[in-house]
């Protein structure tokens, strides 16, 4: 049959899906009648209802595409206070009175959990960068010490000096975040572009195609530069002022540095302490978390430096066995300049643990998805049936069933319903051969088949339950076709995907109450050793549907998941390279200064007869040593880490449960990353130290 429809408008989305103008026609079948559209206007996207591909149109044609004359999804109200009470002392029959933030709270809380996951990973990058800040000025003032040296003698106060220092500091501080902020006006698009992405996969469909900062974000992140500049230079100042100029010996400042390795490793305690207090307060709070994880994250790095000393001592036998002499002066000398090598190493460290500890959540989540997606996805074929005609369906089924190949079928129905708490997503769903294909969590070793056989019993989703504190036995009232009724959550059941149904009940209690017999999909679930493509010719070729159903695979489906889920964690990807970066920046100033500070050293080992080529091979196995020490010591932080992202993190952002996974990849590739960082790092220092005038060695200045 045909029918024309008024002509629509077109959101900018669908319109440059479909290369359409305004003017151009365009057919669509909707159960299985065909309709004749034209496109009178575009509408853009900033200001459709949604940012998503929609056709916008009066209600007359609406309802004319859909055959749907006698219903109507939603009326938007502009109420006094006054006409609120009202109305909801008495709503219309068939009716509930929802406030618009309360519509929007989901979207609200997911937006506000990713917009504070991003925030800490960018806070984690300037943890990492203030350590690039101290080795920065660490070794500004290790390249200026005799010039420093030389001011103090002639009058120069250690206040003066001070000053000095922390204003430079200041300048470098300003100029380096003024760089920053326009770099990351720069790469905000590309990761503008990953987030809405993000988004659009998981969520909802955005409208946002470009974005700029506002004033206030600006003035924010100059304040952080500044701040974490000074707070990074202060330590490496304020020692500076106090070292007594009379000295050449770096004696002293090493003796002091062992003395606060061990102070901060006992300090590492408390600190863990304090982290695991707060969880334990804090049961849901998302920023107690993200605390904690910092807290975490410091107390590693306080170990550190004592870990250094104790691993240099293993290492030293071996070292001496394999390369005599220069093997145990490499292994030392790691030990004996603890001053600049602790916090090299810890910065390497912290960074490495960071991509660590990403890397194992990624994994983990991957491995509950895929270990989800085998136990929810029961079915061999899905057939979309949205909107086509009841009988149509029901007859599909019978010669589904009927086919040689197909051992059983499964039906489902989603329907949104608009709730006091806002728009539930429910789904009502009939066993297959295999079950309902129902992850329960709670109560747990309870079958589906058994939670749902009561009248008023339905399932909740993880996310939704957390977010709402609804637990097993609490009640839920939902709008049925008589009216608002009570049902008892019976379980509570994991759910990963964000676009779908947060409540399910079985299809027959459902027809009870919503008196709807139409279905959404149907599962079919073929022979062991059939050839699914056979199948799904045979259903299009003998149930009817034809071209029109959408026939998806189980393994187009996990493919489909899995491709979502990668794309999803992309941004995280940039990050850490991000961080990645920054601490071998990080760790080759360290390593400069070091070089400087250890030049009339090298210039005697030259002098005794050391060539050039065995003190280069010395100099990069010390670098070597620290990224060998950082990337052991970042093994168990980042494994920490991660178990506080996968069972803290994701629950109180998302609440998702997901199985901690220690694979070994991301272990291995942050180890051989401390490494190889730490090498590179080392080869310019090494190159300029084994280069050293021998004559150096006997100057006396």
């Amino acid at each position: 049959s045909w029918r024309r429809a008024r002509a629509p408008l077109w959101t900018e989305r669908i319109a440059s899906r479909f290369r359409l103008t305004a003017g151009d026609s365009l057919t669509l079948y909707v159960a299985a009648e065909r309709h004749d559209l034209t496109v009178v206007g575009i509408v853009p996207a900033a200001q459709s209802a949604d940012g998503s591909g929609a056709v916008i149109a009066d209600i007359g044609s609406a309802q004319a595409l859909t055959g749907r004359f006698d219903s109507l999804d939603r009326i938007d109200l502009r109420l006094g206070d006054d006409a609120v009470r009202s109305l909801a002392s008495d709503p219309p029959a068939n009716t509930v009175l929802v406030s618009a933030l309360g519509e929007d709270a989901t979207l609200r809380e997911l937006t506000r959990a990713f917009n504070t996951n991003l925030t800490a990973l960018g806070l984690l990058a300037l943890v990492v960068g203030m350590f690039l800040i101290y080795s920065t000025i660490s070794f500004t003032i290790v390249q200026r010490w005799r010039s420093i040296a030389v001011l103090r003698a002639v009058g120069l106060g250690r206040r003066e000096l001070l000053a000095s220092l922390l204003t430079e500091a200041a300048v470098i501080g300003v100029v380096g975040t003024a760089a920053g902020i326009v770099l990351g006006q720069q790469l905000s698009s590309g990761l503008l572009e990953l987030v809405l992405r993000t988004l659009d996969d998981l969520y909802f469909r955005t409208a946002l195609q470009s974005a700029s900062a506002s004033s206030w974000i600006l003035v924010y992140c100059a304040a952080i530069g500044i701040a974490a500049t000074l707070v990074s230079a202060l330590v490496p100042a304020v020692a500076a002022s106090r070292r007594d100029i009379a000295s050449e010996s770096r004696g002293l400042l090493e003796r002091s540095a062992v003395r606060l390795s061990r102070r901060f490793a006992w300090a590492s305690l408390p600190t863990l302490a304090a982290a695991a207090l707060l969880l334990l307060v804090t049961e849901t709070a998302l920023w107690s978390a993200f605390v904690a994880l910092f807290l975490v994250l410091v107390s590693g790095a306080m170990l550190i430096p004592l870990a250094t000393q104790w691993l240099m001592r293993l290492l030293e036998p071996g070292a001496s066995r394999i390369a005599g002499l220069a093997g145990r002066i490499a292994v030392r000398g790691v030990t004996d300049s603890l001053s600049r090598t602790g916090v090299a190493t810890a910065a390497l460290a912290v960074a490495v643990a960071t991509v660590i500890s990403i890397g194992l959540m990624i994994a983990s989540f991957r491995a509950s998805l895929i270990d989800w997606i085998d136990t929810t996805v029961t079915a061999d074929l899905y057939i979309d049936v949205d909107g086509e005609p009841a009988a149509d369906v029901e007859a599909a089924l019978d010669s589904i069933e009927a086919l040689p190949d197909v051992v059983g079928t499964s039906r489902m129905r989603i329907v949104q319903l608009a709730t006091i708490g806002g728009t539930l997503g429910l789904r009502a769903a009939s066993p297959g051969p295999e079950g309902y294909g129902i992850d329960i969590t709670e109560p747990a070793g309870i079958a589906a088949e058994r939670l749902l056989d009561s009248e008023s019993s339905l399932l909740v989703a993880e996310p939704l339950a957390y977010r709402t504190g609804l637990s097993v036995g609490s009640a839920i009232q939902l709008p049925t076709a008589a009216g608002l009724r009570d049902f008892t959550v019976a379980g509570i059941y994991r759910d990963y995907n964000t676009a779908g149904a947060e409540l399910i009940i079985s299809l027959d209690r459902y027809r009870s109450h919503w008196n709807d017999v139409a279905l959404s999909s149907i599962g079919v679930h073929v022979a062991p050793g059939a050839d699914e493509r056979a199948v799904t010719a045979a259903i299009r070729g003998q149930t009817g549907l034809g071209q029109r159903a959408r026939i998806r695979s189980t393994e187009m489906i996990e493919e489909i998941s899995l491709t979502i889920f990668d794309r999803t964690f992309q941004v995280t990807e940039v990050l850490r390279w991000l961080a990645g970066i920054v601490a071998f920046l990080g760790i080759l100033s360290a390593v400069m200064a070091l070089q400087l500070e250890r030049e009339r050293e090298f210039a005697v080992l030259r002098s005794l007869g050391t060539s050039v080529r065995q003190l280069f091979g010395q100099i990069l196995a010390q670098t070597g040593l620290l990224g060998l020490t950082a990337g052991l010591a970042a093994l168990p932080l980042g494994a920490a880490l991660a178990w506080l992202l996968v069972y803290v993190i994701n629950r109180r952002s998302f609440g998702w449960t997901m199985e901690f996974v220690l694979t070994p990849e991301p272990l291995l590739n942050g180890l051989a990353m401390a490494i190889a960082a730490a090498l590179l790092a080392g080869i310019y220092p090494a190159f300029v130290g084994a280069r050293a005038d021998p004559g150096l060695a006997w100057r006396d200045d």
